[in-house]
């Protein structure tokens, strides 16, 4: 939520709608988390579909899968998505006179003739906006799934428990998957930049398959994940250091380097973004395997929410922005905008608790007590 309101926010950076505001310094914190906030999430997701493999049939675990990221796909791309695009068009002045039923109907038909002026699915006019994580994780699973279901790991409770010297350990995690980020980057992502749209998107593929990859490793290799708070310090020095390299890089900060030690430093330009990249996500892994192994009272609630505040979210700030960004607010504007945000996720959340139906759109499913 706070990445996707600074985007608003930002020079330079394409967004949806943006801000009157822009802040350059901002750019440099998000620059920060730029690279890995998304890999972690697909590393929590390989944990998730990895554990529920050794509770659960397999099968089981593909249909659970099915349902609860496939519904708030599907409803995503026709309900929760529609209002950004509709925002964004408006915005950029290519339906000025458009109402939004009218905007609607060309929406939902799949040979609506809206402006292809925004990241619709081909020649649909259809969008996933920020839910394209959806369908990427939904297909990592089910491959996780159709793998458990071929390879028989003794019945789902497999483990591996190979030992592991400290220096292999620093070895295995601090630089084999950075080498394997860098190996990706340098094979695909010239051919095959980013585009989210699923299709043909292999270097986003290869990098955030890896990155479930690993979720699942954290789980069938428990030796690793017990041993990931020693990675601590090294890990936070080195992705330090990494990230310094890449603000020299972006000209964030001033070159320190001249001479041929420069030119090296520019060579190795793929492999700094490749290390920063994994440091980071790792040291934030270790973190959590230091300070979150207890299950504390307070992370139920925000685990509930998670999923709903994440589908919601950008509707709302979009829409928000919208309405707010010809007032002159100032430094009232962001702050407004994402106490709003919080609220009508908040909002969303309570109403997706009391009516079934709304939790499935929205991604909440938990049992709903029969009003009185």
């Amino acid at each position: 939520m706070l990445y996707h309101l600074g985007m608003a926010y930002v020079p330079d950076w394409g967004w949806h709608i943006k801000s009157h505001y822009q802040s350059p310094w901002l750019q440099s914190i998000m620059l920060w988390s730029n690279q890995w906030r998304m890999d972690l999430l697909f590393v929590l997701s390989g944990m998730a579909v990895a554990i529920m493999l050794q509770r659960k049939p397999t099968l089981t675990v593909g249909r659970l899968r099915i349902v609860h990221l496939g519904i708030p796909l599907l409803a995503g791309v026709f309900i929760w998505v529609a209002p950004q695009v509709f925002v964004e068009l408006k915005d950029k002045g290519f339906i000025a006179s458009m109402g939004y039923g009218d905007f609607l109907l060309q929406y939902l038909n799949p040979f609506g003739e809206l402006p292809a002026v925004y990241g619709r699915m081909g020649a649909l006019p259809w969008t996933w906006n920020h839910l394209w994580f959806l369908p990427y994780v939904l297909c990592y699973s089910l491959i996780a799934v159709a793998v458990a279901g071929v390879v028989s790991f003794k019945a789902r409770y497999w483990q591996l428990n190979h030992r592991l010297s400290q220096w292999g350990l620093y070895a295995g995690l601090l630089v084999v998957p950075a080498l394997l980020y860098w190996l990706i980057g340098e094979w695909l992502y010239a051919a095959y930049p980013k585009n989210y749209a699923f299709i043909g998107d292999w270097f986003s593929h290869a990098s955030y398959g890896l990155a479930f990859c690993m979720g699942t490793l954290w789980v069938v290799w428990p030796q690793l994940w017990q041993r990931l708070p020693t990675l601590i310090l090294p890990s936070l020095l080195l992705a330090s250091a990494s990230f310094a390299l890449v603000l020299m890089y972006v000209g964030k900060l001033p070159a320190v380097f001249s001479g041929q030690l420069a030119e090296g430093v520019l060579a190795a330009k793929g492999f700094v973004f490749s290390a920063n990249r994994w440091l980071w996500l790792l040291a934030v892994l270790a973190l959590g395997a230091r300070y979150l192994v207890v299950d504390y009272p307070w992370l139920r609630p925000l685990r509930q929410r998670i999923f709903c505040y994440y589908i919601v979210h950008q509707t709302v700030l979009i829409l928000g922005l919208w309405i707010l960004k010809e007032q002159a607010l100032g430094m009232a504007e962001p702050t407004l905008l994402l106490l709003g945000t919080l609220l009508l996720c908040e909002l969303s959340y309570q109403c997706a608790c009391r009516y079934w139906v709304l939790g499935y759109l929205l991604g909440v499913f938990i049992a709903v007590k029969p009003r009185p």
